[in-house]
């Protein structure tokens, strides 16, 4: 099995060069890949940069105001979990999300939040 290119007539794998071209296809195609992985990753680092949340979302949210409602009533995470019927370890992480929020909520009425610079990604440069 061969394959030849009817625009491009040096892309023959039926000829003397068979293998050189067969491998420099394949080299060709690897860097390409390799391409493509790096924008990727700098395009998924620059979203984190600008805050994006990346994954699949939550579904944890719709139990905030019951978990709310539970932990003011002064229940344990073990209690809450049962009571919703949730894993103790989804409990104890929408326990921790509620905490952090209302910290976080103290913590900006108290000072202003300051701009920080963050150092920008270095641009990858492969030569061909």
């Amino acid at each position: 099995m061969g394959f030849r290119s009817f625009t491009e007539p040096y892309l023959d794998s039926l000829g003397v060069f068979k293998d050189a071209i067969l491998a420099l296809l394949a080299t060709l195609a690897k860097q390409e890949r390799i391409r493509i992985s790096e924008r990727t990753r700098a395009g998924l680092d620059r979203a984190r940069l600008k805050g994006a949340r990346l994954g699949r979302p939550s579904t944890l949210a719709r139990w905030i105001p019951d978990v709310q409602r539970l932990a003011r009533q002064g229940r344990g995470v073990r209690e809450i979990a049962r009571k919703l019927q949730l894993p103790v370890s989804s409990a104890a992480k929408l326990l921790k999300s509620i905490q952090t929020d209302r910290a976080s909520a103290v913590k900006s009425r108290a000072r202003p939040k300051v701009a920080v610079s963050r150092p920008r990604p270095r641009k990858s440069r492969s030569r061909i």
